[in-house]
């Protein structure tokens, strides 16, 4: 509703910002807050590719597993995490159509950095998952993967 009053007071009086909304202009103009998701929502194809198992160009690019708990669902969180990176830095086109040896340094370097972040999103979601479930009274049933990991899925599916 503050953004609704703000808007009709920018009509009332015109086009004068104050310096915070100069701030926000750009961010407010985005797709997913002026009116729709754009073209930033990952196609059919890559979806299909984090939520298959195999091999590939996301198996490859995933973090050793030392140190992690195993589990499907915290895999496809991170190939989707990678996804989303990849897309939004522009290079996931590329990622597809070259075998990874005739990646250039830039775009290795952008994909480890998308699989360390997706890594570390992991490393995250299961201590918020391990402190819930410390958290409950003995009547209670612990809580899954899916609680935490559909969450994350679902918002990186529309980033």
């Amino acid at each position: 509703s503050g953004l609704a009053a703000s808007g009709a007071v920018q009509v009332v009086r015109g086009q004068r910002r104050s310096e915070a909304e100069e701030k926000c202009v750009r961010w407010l103009r985005e797709p997913p807050l002026s009116g729709g998701l754009g073209p930033a929502v990952l196609d059919e194809e890559a979806l299909a590719m984090a939520a298959e198992g195999g091999s590939g160009m996301l198996e490859e690019l995933l973090q050793a597993k030392v140190a992690i708990r195993p589990s499907q669902l915290c895999d496809r969180m991170e190939k989707t995490i990678i996804l989303a990176g990849l897309h939004h830095c522009g290079v996931l086109g590329q990622c597809k159509a070259q075998a990874r040896a005739q990646w250039s340094a830039a775009l290795q370097a952008t994909a480890n950095n998308a699989s360390l972040t997706a890594r570390s999103l992991r490393k995250h979601v299961a201590t918020q998952r391990d402190l819930a479930n410390q958290r409950l009274r003995e009547d209670e049933d612990s809580r899954g993967w899916e609680d935490f990991c559909l969450p994350v899925i679902a918002k990186a599916e529309l980033l």
